[in-house]
């Protein structure tokens, strides 16, 4: 397996664990498809995994009082 399918998996993990917004996977997938770029993919990943922790996991989590 090769840097990018591994980006790939990582990124296909992620997405099939995780509720994203249509146009958080339109934007990434269109991106992907334009650029096959190793590094370019890495920065899609952790656009992913940030909007996963910023907002994906605040929106689920217990508040501080719970």
């Amino acid at each position: 397996m090769n840097e990018i399918d591994r980006v790939e998996a990582e990124i296909n993990k992620l997405v099939a664990e995780n509720d994203f917004p249509v146009e958080v996977l339109n934007d990434v997938f269109h991106r992907l498809n334009c650029c096959s770029d190793y590094q370019y993919a890495k920065q899609q990943l952790r656009y992913l995994q940030n909007f996963k922790n910023q907002i994906l996991d605040k929106k689920g989590g217990l508040s501080d009082g719970d």
